[in-house]
């Protein structure tokens, strides 16, 4: 307790004001300092997080782009192996 007393009136004698908090009757104490790094490791992660969603967006942009290049490379392959055979005499009924 005489620790979390002399952080209080440390704090408050750097000028900063105290928030208090009872959260399940435990009191909490956070200074406007406090808050304000908590708001910018916010900031942080939601910008992160927005910067991953963009990437792993684009990166299934280019799997899906790719996956649909080698579809029409094997119906092509496929066909044209089908027309060879039925001209070559080897086709199926």
């Amino acid at each position: 307790m005489e620790v979390e007393n002399e952080t209080a009136d440390t704090l408050r004698s750097q000028g900063q004001r105290d928030i208090n908090f009872d959260i399940h009757g435990l009191l909490l104490t956070y200074s406007s300092r406090a808050q304000t790094l908590m708001k910018g490791r916010l900031k942080g992660a939601q910008t992160g997080h927005s910067l991953l969603k963009k990437k792993a967006d684009a990166l299934q942009f280019r799997f899906r782009a790719i996956l649909n290049k080698i579809i029409q490379v094997r119906k092509s392959k496929s066909s044209s192996h089908l027309l060879n055979s039925f001209y070559a005499g080897n086709g199926s009924k």
